[in-house]
């Protein structure tokens, strides 16, 4: 998804929303990817 470099996260409260889902998923890659739960 591209996403424009224009300061614009106050005029879209979505951006924040994508970014919140973008941090799920890495954290969940992260957890899953965790040699401690192996």
């Amino acid at each position: 998804m591209v996403v424009n470099k224009t300061p614009s996260l106050r005029q879209k409260p979505l951006c924040i929303e994508l970014i919140k889902m973008q941090i799920r998923e890495i954290i969940t890659l992260i957890y899953f990817d965790s040699p401690h739960l192996s």
